[in-house]
């Protein structure tokens, strides 16, 4: 358990200090975080079939070179995006005795699941680093309160054959603290510590807008939960119990960020559409 608090805590320090710190830190950071992840979901399937290194290697370069690229250019993304992921349809096509679909496509999925938020967390941290902040907090909240609902009050099982901890009144519970942490402290935050970002999104949270903030908010919690889930499946599918070991306690890259990564692109899609009323 000791081990477990202190590397969390190395996390946290980490995180902040890159937040605090800002630009290309931060930007260092995500590189750092989701290639350690490309891997890691690209080593999984050794079970049933390895990809070579020299392929997880051009991917986690390309994944890096996509980020920088969204810094200075985010209009050029997806157009790039779409290159590395076209050369593994090629290189499949001309290795038909050494791969299989069921293998292309697992490089392509793992490819873009790391790519998309990616290039969401520094959308996000150009508009303001506090939205990365409530990320955060919607998914440290869901997932934390979805675990002590669960162990007191679970009954109901979510999803047995995925993950069997899992129960029905803790994904509720869940959704109901990440939803309060979403309207309830962030706000108060941004009112405390930063009222130039509030002022800018402050009609998000009062009149009409705000019902339509509260689902939003809603259903960025689900999606955690969800999160967890489609990473839990993957380990099944594979049948491992953790993704990596670089975190004591913790397991892997992914074993810590799986909740967060739909929240992050479907954040950055909300606050980019947002923009273009505000």
């Amino acid at each position: 358990m000791i081990t477990r608090i202190m590397s969390a805590l190395a996390i946290i320090a980490v995180v902040v200090a890159a937040m605090v710190l800002g630009s290309w830190y931060f930007y260092g950071l995500i590189m750092g975080v989701f290639a350690i992840g490309l891997r890691e979901l690209l080593q999984t399937p050794e079970s049933k079939f390895v990809i070579p290194p020299s392929i997880q290697w051009g991917l986690i370069g390309s994944l890096i070179l996509q980020v920088i690229i969204h810094v200075f250019a985010p209009t050029l993304t997806l157009y790039f995006a779409f290159i590395p992921f076209f050369i593994i349809l090629i290189f499949g096509m001309f290795q038909r005795d050494r791969f299989q679909v069921e293998q292309i496509a697992y490089m392509g999925f793992s490819y873009f699941y790391m790519l998309i938020p990616a290039v969401a967390a520094v959308t996000l941290s150009q508009y303001s680093m506090w939205f990365i902040l409530l990320v955060g907090f919607i998914a440290s909240g869901t997932d934390s309160a979805a675990y002590f609902v669960g162990v007191f009050f679970g009954k109901h099982k979510l999803a047995p054959q995925v993950s069997p901890k899992k129960t029905i009144e803790g994904s509720i519970g869940g959704s109901v603290i990440g939803l309060l942490m979403g309207v309830g402290l962030f706000p108060y935050l941004l009112q405390q510590f930063a009222p130039d970002v509030w002022q800018t999104y402050q009609p998000l949270f009062s009149g009409g807008t705000f019902i339509i903030t509260i689902v939003i908010l809603l259903l960025l919690s689900i999606a955690t939960q969800f999160g967890d889930l489609v990473a839990s499946n993957i380990k099944r599918q594979f049948g491992v119990k953790d993704f990596g070991n670089l975190f004591p306690g913790h397991g892997g890259v992914m074993d810590r960020v799986d909740g967060i990564l739909v929240v992050l692109a479907l954040l950055a899609l909300v606050v980019e559409v947002s923009h273009l009323y505000i």
